[in-house]
C-alpha cells in the first residue's frame, strides 16, 4: 500500500507484511469519519516463491494503512462503504476457496469485521473454475442509502450475459432490472443523479 501526502506528486510505502505483495488491487476505501481505518478490495497476490496466485480478500486496516487483516478470503471486485453509517459495508465477490463463501454480494454491519451473505450469484463455478461469475461491482444510491445495486455477468452462457439487480432495503431483497439482461456490459459508473450501464451499443441510466 502506497500514501501520498502531497496531493499524489510521491508516494511511501506504509504497509508491512500483513498486505501481501504484489497483490491485484481492485479498489481502496477509506472511512470518512476515522482516515485511519481504510479498506482494500484484493482479487490476488502471487507469491514470490512459488510464482503461482494467491487468492486475496478484504483486508481491513485500524492505523492507517501500516497493519492488515484479511476479514474475507475470496476472490474480491469490489467494496463500497455506506454514505451515512460507516459500520455498514459491502463486497463483491467472484470466487473463494473457503467453504461457504460463494459469488455474490457480501455485507459487514460491523466495520468489516465479519460478513454475510446478501446476495448469490445465479452463475454458479464447477469444481475449481472461479470465473462462472464475472466482474461483479456494488454500489450504494447517495440520495437513497437503503438502495443498493450490482452488476456482473458470465461468460458460461451464450450468447453472454450481464445483469443489474437492485435492492431497496440494504440487500434484504432483490429485483432483477430486465433492460439490462443479456448484453455485454462494458462499463458502470454513477453520478449524484444515476448510474449508467453501457451494454455495447447504448447506455442505460438507472435514475435514483
Amino acid at each position: 500500500m502506497l500514501k501520498s501526502t502531497d496531493a499524489g506528486i510521491t508516494w511511501t510505502r506504509i504497509s508491512n507484511t500483513t498486505l501481501p505483495d504484489k497483490g491485484q488491487s481492485m479498489k481502496i476505501q477509506v472511512d470518512p469519519t476515522n482516515p485511519n481505518r481504510v479498506y482494500l478490495a484484493q482479487y490476488s497476490s502471487i507469491n514470490v516463491n512459488t510464482g503461482g496466485g494467491v487468492v486475496g480478500g478484504i483486508y481491513v486496516s485500524s492505523d492507517g494503512g501500516v497493519n492488515w487483516t484479511n476479514t474475507l478470503s475470496a476472490l474480491a471486485r469490489d467494496i463500497v462503504i455506506h454514505p451515512t453509517n460507516t459500520q455498514i459495508l459491502y463486497a463483491a465477490v467472484q470466487f473463494s476457496f473457503v467453504a461457504g463463501i460463494t459469488p455474490g454480494l457480501y455485507k459487514s454491519i460491523n466495520g468489516g469485521n465479519s460478513w454475510s451473505q446478501v446476495f448469490t450469484s445465479p452463475y454458479t463455478n464447477s469444481g475449481t473454475q472461479q470465473t462462472a461469475t464475472r466482474d461483479i461491482r456494488v454500489a450504494v444510491t447517495p440520495a437513497s442509502p437503503t438502495r443498493v445495486y450490482i452488476y456482473f455477468g458470465t461468460r458460461t452462457t451464450s450468447p453472454f450475459q450481464v445483469r443489474l439487480e437492485m435492492s431497496n432495503d440494504e440487500g434484504a431483497t432483490w429485483t432483477l432490472i430486465p433492460d439490462v439482461t443479456g448484453y455485454w456490459a462494458v462499463a458502470f459508473a454513477g453520478d449524484q443523479t444515476g448510474w449508467f450501464v453501457g451494454t455495447g451499443g447504448r447506455i442505460l441510466k438507472i435514475e435514483f
